[in-house]
């Protein structure tokens, strides 16, 4: 079951990155791996709030993978601080948190159970 949603999920992310391939000038994408007790509820109320933001293109927090993945413009304004004190504000932490501008590589979900771990630990 989890792999069966955890394929629904990556399935979504990337028909969402061929529907905004096209528009994806200026557009950067912040992941992160979720730590903490992450419920379907609570990810949808973290999306919710996120996704409420201006510049927001597409947010996904997902409890199976455990994996926040944001796509955003120039009119997004949070920065990190902000964006970790949203999730601390539900008892959550991020980790492995990564902005980078987007490009047209494959989406990769980040493995919660080495993010943060030394290469030679993995």
């Amino acid at each position: 079951m989890a792999s069966l949603r955890l394929l629904i999920f990556s399935l979504a992310v990337l028909a969402l990155q061929a529907d905004t391939q096209a528009q994806d000038d200026g557009v950067d994408q912040i992941q992160a791996v979720v730590s903490g007790p992450l419920t379907g509820h609570g990810a949808r109320t973290i999306t919710h709030h996120l996704a409420a933001h201006p510049g927001v293109r597409l947010c996904r927090v997902d409890p199976v993978s455990r994996n926040m993945l944001l796509h955003v413009d120039a009119a997004f304004r949070m920065d990190e601080r902000a964006i970790r004190h949203l999730f601390r504000t539900h008892g959550l932490h991020l980790r492995c948190y990564s902005r980078a501008p987007r490009t047209n590589a494959p989406f990769r979900l980040l493995d919660p159970r080495a993010c943060g771990l030394d290469q030679s630990k993995r």
